[in-house]
């Protein structure tokens, strides 16, 4: 990719702009206390990420700036290949695999030797070293982490009909036939349309169950496409979702309902309406960014701190002793090697990270079992941040990782199944099909 003087001008104006929020405008080369880090979230994120490696300073001597870069999957490269302007040491990716491919001569460096590899694997929750290993060498762990197999619910409506959180599949199966049973509403809150990537909500739902009864080996090939969708584990698993979500009386207008629906606010809405005559539902699976899309008036209950109205509890697993999840997170990568940087890694990477600051953000889960989960300020921060802690393996969102025409062909022959409009064969076989359609690399 070519970038013109005035994208450039753009990219470092960006970079200007973010480093003054720390007081911060001077960019040095490496070696001289200074290690620039480089990556694509911003906001309050960003903010927060900087008071902490600000905080951290103080302590290390090393000098750490966050730069955020816009439109990072299209200039990444080209930063990284031209490092004599911007020059990043450290690069924050949102996902692992696209560190990887970066052509000729931009590889990152791995870190096995910059880092002590050993003492991190150690506490990272399992899964999260392979997502960045390539040939027995690691390029890329992660700083921060995300949850997706949650179910959200209403504590009140909860309390109401005197529902609990279940704990195993089988709990939640009795807990459904309950709310059944007593005509309070729906059991599920599901709305899989959407303006962009249709069927979304139903992939996210299905990588809980590939998970869970193909375990990680099998959940890896499969998002790599050596394991195609038709697949028996695959169909077990999409079966899994119909079986709860399909059945009469499990969601307001039943598959058809679940097609029309929007995924995100019009869903999380019925979780506060009441009664079944207005399709009251009882829980909606949505990763840790759900509270963002709850009313107005929840939110600002959770933003003071008040959780009457919002509750959490992971997607029960089928095993009575694996907790598999499924999620995201920001990965490290170094392209320098020197003292500095080797610091400032090393406290990346390790459970330290968070503890000076950013664990009392909404933006921050630890990908370590061993982080200290007192300094989450937030209780349903600290409770999916636990989710991750006590997992017995962790699985990246698949969707993200296929190529995104597959990915873009997942959510519509499911969002098209779902509907009815065809077979569970076929939408299989159509996703299947859509590999074999991808652009040579």
């Amino acid at each position: 990719m070519k970038l013109d003087r005035r994208v450039l001008a753009s990219l470092i104006a960006t970079a200007l702009a973010l480093t003054s929020l720390t007081a911060c405008t001077k960019t040095e080369k490496s070696g001289d206390s200074v290690v620039q880090i480089v990556g694509s979230f911003g906001g309050a994120q960003a903010v927060a990420f900087q008071r902490e490696l600000s905080d951290w300073s103080l302590k290390s001597g090393v000098k750490a700036i966050y730069i955020r870069i816009l439109n990072f999957d299209q200039k990444i490269k080209w930063v990284v290949k031209h490092r004599s302007q911007l020059r990043p040491d450290i690069v924050i990716y949102p996902k692992p695999g696209s560190f990887m491919d970066l052509g000729s001569g931009q590889r990152p460096l791995a870190l096995n030797k910059l880092i002590d590899l050993k003492a991190v694997q150690k506490s990272l929750v399992p899964g999260w070293v392979d997502l960045g290993s390539s040939k027995g060498k690691v390029y890329g762990l992660p700083i921060t982490s995300s949850v997706q197999s949650l179910i959200w619910y209403n504590p009140a409506a909860f309390k109401k009909w005197g529902y609990r959180p279940p704990t195993s599949d089988k709990e939640l199966a009795t807990l459904i036939a309950k709310i059944n049973d007593d005509g309070s509403g729906y059991p599920w809150c599901f709305g899989a349309k959407a303006a962009v990537n249709p069927g979304t909500a139903a992939g996210d739902w299905l990588e809980d169950y590939v998970l869970q009864y193909g375990g990680v080996d099998l959940y890896n090939r499969w998002w790599r496409g050596d394991v195609p969708f038709s697949n028996r584990v695959i169909k077990k698993a999409a079966s899994k979702v119909a079986s709860l979500t399909f059945a009469p009386g499990n969601v307001a207008g039943g598959r058809s309902g679940i097609a029309k629906t929007v995924a995100g606010a019009p869903t999380a809405a019925k979780l506060y309406v009441n009664g079944i005559q207005n399709e009251q539902c009882f829980m909606m699976r949505m990763g840790a960014q759900a509270p963002s899309v709850f009313p107005l008036s929840v939110r600002k209950e959770y933003a003071s701190a008040d959780f009457r109205h919002i509750g959490v509890f992971p997607v029960p697993n089928i095993s009575r002793t694996d907790r598999n999840v499924v999620g995201s997170g920001q990965f490290a990568v170094a392209f320098v090697d020197d003292a500095d940087v080797r610091t400032t890694l090393s406290y990346l990477l390790s459970a330290e990270l968070g503890t000076h600051g950013w664990a009392r953000s909404a933006t921050f889960i630890s990908a370590h079992a061993t982080f200290d989960n007192t300094l989450y300020a937030n209780p349903i921060r600290k409770q999916i941040a636990e989710v991750m802690a006590n997992a017995t393996s962790f699985s990246f969102d698949a969707s993200d990782l296929m190529p995104s025409a597959v990915a873009t062909a997942e959510g519509q022959q499911l969002l098209d199944w779902i509907a009815d409009r065809q077979s569970l064969a076929s939408a299989l076989g159509s996703i299947d099909a859509s590999w074999k359609n991808l652009p040579p690399d």
